[in-house]
């Protein structure tokens, strides 16, 4: 039996951990039958949920497993929740001072929610639909991301391609980086990468979709001190692959 009241969801990790998720928030919105409230990290949560209409209120945490006395601002994301008066918390990943918050204020917090059992399925999306089925919630088919893109994001991303000689052609994105592609001692232990795919992979996928969809054309995103990443991935195609593809 649901509860009422306002619904919570933490979740942190990198950009794509949280666009991974945003089917997870869209099947609890679903379920609740209203906007679920997002704690996460990093200073790019606005804008990946912006404009989703499952996603309520936003909170961003800096530093999530730093004590309170070293993070003040955990502390007051906790104070906050704990005001709104939550009937339900989804812990994804596990904050126990937000927690213990929200615990006080009477919220059912359900977080058992990575169990091992599931950790041989191969894609993160493949685990959360198990455990939505665990708690009883149901699944949508497609089971996707949603990211909602403006027509001023269009806009901009489209001036983008234009001045690499590629604009007003349907885009494929690839971000070949992770977070250890960052490290500066990337170049000299390649192999430790273990979340990386080989840079060949990559080259022979974008060749096939090429080939397949030939009105298509590729852009190779990272952050900057990743452009040498995406440079050795354009130079692993073909020419006429090459021609139409931009590293940004």
């Amino acid at each position: 039996m649901q509860r009422n009241g306002p619904i919570l969801v933490l979740r942190a990790g990198a950009l794509g951990d949280l666009v991974q998720f945003t089917a997870v928030i869209a099947a609890l919105a679903d379920h609740h039958d209203q906007p679920v409230d997002v704690v996460t990290n990093g200073g790019f949560a606005d804008q990946a949920l912006t404009g989703m209409p499952e996603v309520g209120r936003v909170f961003a945490m800096r530093h999530r497993r730093r004590p309170v006395w070293l993070a003040p601002d955990l502390h007051l994301v906790g104070k906050t929740l704990a005001q709104r008066g939550y009937a339900e918390a989804y812990a994804f990943d596990r904050s126990p001072v937000i927690e213990r918050a929200l615990a006080a204020a009477g919220t059912l917090i359900h977080t058992d929610l990575s169990s091992p059992a599931e950790r041989h399925l191969d894609h993160c999306l493949d685990h959360y639909a198990v455990v939505l089925a665990h708690l009883g919630i149901a699944v949508p088919q497609p089971f996707l991301p949603r990211v909602v893109v403006t027509a001023s994001e269009r806009r901009s991303a489209n001036e983008l391609m234009q001045r690499h000689g590629l604009g007003g052609r349907p885009v494929i994105a690839i971000q070949p980086g992770n977070s250890r592609t960052l490290h500066p001692l990337h170049r000299l232990r390649p192999q430790r990468n273990l979340k990386a795919w080989p840079t060949s992979s990559w080259a022979a996928t974008i060749t096939a979709l090429a080939y397949q969809h030939p009105e298509m054309v590729f852009a190779v995103l990272g952050a900057p001190n990743e452009w040498g990443v995406g440079e050795e991935l354009k130079a692993a195609l073909p020419a006429s692959v090459q021609a139409r593809t931009a590293n940004l």
